[in-house]
C-alpha cells in the first residue's frame, strides 16, 4: 500500500513538472484571468512600496529650507489651475462651486505656478454632505511623487456638535448628549494627520510650473478652492508681547468660563462630555457634577473649537 502511494505521488509530481515547463506561469495566469492583478501587484504595489521606502520623513525633507527671501506679498504671483476641468462635474454646496470627490474620481490635479524657489503652504476648502460619517483620506503628490512620507495620508475631518448637555435619567445615571454633524465649509491647511507637527506642513517648490495631485484613499466629500501660498510662521511669545504692548491696551475684564459650556464644534465623536464627580462652582456657570471633555479612545489630531464671549477688546 505504501509503495503504491509513493508511485502515485511520484507520478503527480512528474506531471506538475512537465506542465510547468510546457506552460509558463504567464500563460497559466492568462488562462485563469489573474494576469491583470499579478501585473498590478508587480508594477504597482511594489513600486509604490519602494517609492515610500525611498521617500524621506518631513523632518528630513524640510531641513535647510526656509522662506527667508519670500514674503506673503509673493502670493499675488502664484497661480493655481484645475486640470481636466472639462471632464469634471461641478456642483454647488452652500452657494459654492465644488467637486464631489469619491472613488469614481480617482485623482484631482492642479497646475501650480510659483515665482521663486521656496517652501509653500497648501490649503483646500471642503465640505461633507451629511451622509458620509467617515473622515476622508487623500494622498498628495507633486509632479507624480510623494514629497515626504506624511503626504501618503492627509485626513479631512468632520465637525460635530453636542445637541444638549449631560442629563441624569430616572435612575440617576448620566446620559451623554446626542451628537450631530455640523455641515459647513472648512479650510484644511495641510497638516500631519498624526499630530507630530504643530504647524501646517510646507511643500518645496522650484520656480515654474508643477502638478499637484490628490488621490482617493477613503471617504467621500466635496472640495472647493485649492490654494498655494506663503504663510509666515508665528512669532515667538516675546515678540508677540512687544507687539501687543505697542498696539493693544490692557483690559480690566475678568471672567471665568466653564470650558465645556463654550464648546462649539469638535472634529471627533470620541471627544465626549463626562462627569468626573467633582463639585466645582466656576462663575458664571454652576455645574454639579462638573463635566469634562474627555477622549473616549486614544486618537491623534482631535480638537474642540470654543468661543469666548470676551468684551471689551484688549489684551487679556
Amino acid at each position: 500500500m505504501k509503495k503504491r502511494f509513493n508511485r502515485y505521488l511520484t507520478g503527480i509530481l512528474s506531471i506538475i513538472i512537465i506542465i510547468s515547463s510546457v506552460f509558463p506561469g504567464r500563460v497559466l495566469a492568462e488562462d485563469i484571468s489573474e494576469l491583470p492583478m499579478r501585473e498590478r501587484y508587480n508594477t504597482g504595489f511594489l513600486e509604490e512600496k519602494f517609492e515610500t521606502e525611498k521617500t524621506p520623513y518631513y523632518s528630513d525633507y524640510s531641513k535647510g529650507y526656509g522662506n527667508s527671501s519670500l514674503t506673503e506679498s509673493e502670493n499675488n504671483a502664484v497661480s493655481v489651475t484645475l486640470l481636466n476641468s472639462q471632464k469634471i462635474k461641478f456642483e454647488k454646496q452652500l452657494n459654492k462651486n465644488c467637486i464631489y470627490f469619491d472613488s469614481n474620481l480617482a485623482t484631482v490635479d492642479w497646475e501650480v505656478t510659483v515665482p521663486q524657489d521656496g517652501m509653500y503652504n497648501f490649503s483646500l476648502e471642503y465640505i461633507f454632505d451629511g451622509k458620509e460619517i467617515r473622515d476622508a483620506q487623500r494622498m498628495l503628490k507633486i509632479d507624480g511623487k510623494m514629497p515626504f512620507r506624511e503626504a501618503e495620508n492627509f485626513t479631512f475631518s468632520h465637525l460635530w456638535r453636542d445637541k444638549d448637555d449631560i442629563r441624569i435619567n430616572s435612575i440617576g445615571d448620566e446620559v451623554r448628549p446626542t451628537t450631530y454633524e455640523d455641515v459647513k465649509w472648512q479650510t484644511f491647511d495641510f497638516s500631519d494627520s498624526e499630530g507630530l507637527y504643530a504647524l501646517p506642513l510646507k511643500f518645496r517648490l522650484t520656480a515654474g510650473k508643477h502638478t499637484v495631485s490628490l488621490s482617493y484613499m477613503s471617504g467621500s466629500f466635496y472640495i472647493g478652492e485649492f490654494r498655494v501660498g506663503i504663510k509666515s510662521d508665528p512669532v515667538n511669545y516675546t515678540e508677540y508681547v512687544k507687539s501687543t504692548a505697542r498696539n493693544g491696551k490692557a483690559s480690566n475684564f475678568s471672567e471665568v468660563f466653564q470650558s465645556e459650556k463654550i464648546l462649539i464644534d469638535k472634529n471627533s465623536t470620541t471627544l465626549i462630555l463626562e462627569s468626573d464627580g467633582a463639585d466645582r462652582q466656576p462663575q458664571p456657570y454652576r455645574c454639579r457634577p462638573a463635566p469634562l471633555l474627555r477622549q473616549e479612545r486614544r486618537q491623534s489630531g482631535c480638537y474642540g473649537l470654543r468661543g469666548l464671549p470676551v468684551q471689551p477688546e484688549g489684551c487679556h
